[in-house]
């Protein structure tokens, strides 16, 4: 959001001052508040040398604001350009006027822009004990950008945002200039946007945001007189809390030609960490091990009768495997098997515990069998390991919400720093009730048979998008109740096998059909995507009925090219099937859905303001649905 001069000056202190229940001195002064802050600083060449200073400028006016010192408020800055320079940490200055000088005295560095180096920096070391982090201070860092270079790189720094924003870290994105878009700012900082995401033209204006960004770093710090066990992180009180939790938990460990002997033995050693917090016995946790690589091998059956130190002994004593990463198979076994009837117990939760350090050989059969597992009532917890694990497929097998069941960390060593965060999810996991409501019990009533398609162009949306609605699609379908109601069906078309596009050798005599070949080029794969849908989709071939209605349900974005080719074949998929279109972004991204949907319009077209958000818009679409 743009903010004016005066509106900025009078309040960005006051964001960083009120983090929890407010006390505080007049004007935009935090009084009594306890938050470790981090500035992470751009100092690539994409601005001068002056804007740099003015950057430094607006951090000692914020600082200027803070009562400082290690009861109080810690200040820690970072710069960053091709690489990401600590420039000191939390701890490292204790009075005002000593931090002060030492920002000034930040020096500009220049080069490339590697937003996410410096993000991935700031969670991994800055708040630290060591370095000067405190269990009970909020964390929050401060990111100032004036654009990436690329989508690429914007990808990555959102990624890193992702995590930082799980491991409870407040990021707040200060957009500087017209070069960064709002999205960009949304995707990286916390919620709500309208909270942690700020705009200024210039680096000169930075000094505007001085009070309010001030203010609202405050609003999430607690204050000293609130420290209790209460405001510890789970790092501190994970045997409190998890003792005595009954469960059922396997763990699931990549056993793959790609994971070495050694790195194999720190999975090992991270599962008899995590067992060490758990009280077990047959009355309390149940922990068993499955290796997974071509094959599925489960070593330490859920119903064994170790005690602890039995069960770390074997743990200990287990050995690597080799083969590919078919995580598809044992997401399957695990549901199957692992938690039968005479095996599993139904009063307690199913959790399996799942490490990988790369992507499965069938990312689509993997994906389909999270989606039955987390429907038969299993939590997933997806722990990725190095730069090959995938997130889209993570997030497609770990349960939801994401941020409490999907890890990333960038080693086998690294697994050490999850035992205790990971203990306390997995142990604040309820069993799901048997009879839990579903969104059809209100919303989808009584109709005849339903075929629906749900369609959306995969080649120009790309993976990472893709992967959100497949995930999407699967919870529209589980809210409808089609789980369990047998006169609907549902289909996903998101691929043209036909290459329309392509002309032979003898097709092309004269310029006119030249251009008019490549017109057709230019209709992109919306067009084939909707003759394909008139013509196969709902043949009897492909499982469709003559006594079912048809329904397709077309998922857009601002990529989608809509011309006059596309619009006259939407029409003529119209006449036969009901066509509901929902546009991921503004209704300005998409100008002419409309021409797409069946009409109205009001009744058939839907928008989702992000991919971030679609995940959380399932349950409306389904009603829409199941309202029609």
């Amino acid at each position: 959001m743009k903010y004016n001069m005066a509106r900025i000056v009078i309040n960005l202190t006051f964001l960083l001052c009120f983090i929890g229940l407010p006390r505080f001195t007049k004007g935009a002064n935090c009084f009594e508040k306890v938050a470790d802050i981090v500035f992470l600083l751009d100092s690539s060449s994409s601005i001068r040398e002056e804007q740099f200073q003015d950057q430094l400028n607006f951090v000692q006016n914020v600082a200027d604001n803070f009562k400082i010192g290690n009861n109080n408020i810690q200040v820690g800055a970072i710069t960053f350009s091709d690489k990401a320079k600590l420039n000191f940490h939390l701890n490292t200055h204790q009075n005002k006027s000593e931090l002060k000088s030492a920002i000034w005295r930040i020096p500009y560095v220049g080069g490339g822009t590697d937003t996410a180096k410096a993000i991935a920096y700031a969670r991994e070391e800055m708040f630290k004990p060591d370095n000067g982090g405190r269990a009970w201070a909020a964390k929050i860092l401060v990111l100032i950008t004036d654009g990436f270079l690329n989508r690429g790189l914007y990808v990555d720094a959102q990624e890193e945002a992702y995590f930082a924003k799980y491991m409870n870290i407040t990021v707040m994105a200060i957009g500087v200039g017209s070069g960064v878009q709002d999205m960009d700012l949304e995707g990286l900082a916390s919620t709500p946007r309208e909270k942690y995401v700020f705009r200024v033209d210039d680096y000169q204006a930075l000094s505007t945001l001085k009070n309010e960004l001030s203010i609202k770093t405050c609003q999430d710090a607690p204050q000293n007189d609130q420290i209790s066990e209460e405001n510890l992180e789970p790092e501190e009180k994970p045997k409190m809390l998890c003792g005595g939790k009954p469960a059922d938990l396997y763990f699931v460990l990549d056993s793959s030609n790609s994971i070495h002997i050694s790195d194999f033995d720190r999975q090992l050693r991270f599962v008899s960490e995590v067992v060490d917090i758990f009280d077990i016995s047959p009355s309390h946790t149940r922990v068993g091990v499955t290796l997974y690589s071509d094959g599925i091998h489960p070593v330490i059956p859920i119903n064994n009768d170790f005690d602890k130190e039995q069960l770390k002994h074997r743990v200990s004593n287990l050995r690597r495997l080799t083969g590919n990463t078919n995580t598809a198979a044992v997401l399957k076994y695990m549901r199957e098997y692992g938690f039968r009837e005479d095996i599993a117990r139904s009063e307690v939760a199913h959790i399996v515990v799942l490490l990988t350090d790369g992507k499965s050989t069938n990312t689509i059969k993997t994906e389909i069998e999270a989606k039955l597992a987390h429907s038969a009532g299993i939590y997933v917890f997806a722990v990725g390991i190095g730069d090959m694990a995938s997130i889209p497929e993570l997030m497609a097998i770990a349960s939801d919400p994401d941020e409490n069941f999907l890890f990333k960390v960038n080693n086998y060593n690294a697994l050490r720093h999850l035992k205790n965060i990971l203990a306390i999810k997995a142990c604040k996991v309820e069993v799901t009730p048997n009879d839990e409501p579903v969104l059809n019990d209100f919303a989808c009533g009584v109709y005849g048979p339903r075929d629906i398609m749900f369609v959306y162009d995969e080649v120009n949306l790309g993976l990472e998008k893709s992967t959100i609605l497949r995930k999407a699609i699967g919870k529209i379908a589980k809210n409808m109740g089609l789980e369990s109601r047998h006169d609907q069906r549902v289909g996903v078309m998101s691929e043209i096998y036909a290459h329309g596009s392509d002309a032979r050798l003898t097709e092309i005599r004269d310029q006119t059909s030249f251009e008019e070949r490549l017109s057709a080029a230019n209709d992109g794969k919306l067009r084939g995507l909707l003759r394909k849908l008139r013509h196969h989709a709902f043949l009897p071939v492909n499982g469709g009925r003559s006594n079912a209605e048809h329904v397709a349900v077309i998922f857009l974005d601002k990529s989608a090219q809509i011309t006059p080719r596309v619009i006259r074949e939407a029409k003529r998929t119209s006449f036969k099937i009901t066509v509901y279109v929902v546009v991921v972004g503004s209704e300005e991204s998409v100008p002419d859905a409309n021409l797409i949907s069946s009409s109205p319009a009001d009744q058939f077209l839907m928008h989702v303001p992000t991919y971030n958000d679609i995940l959380l818009s399932t349950t409306s679409i389904a009603k829409k649905l199941c309202d029609a």
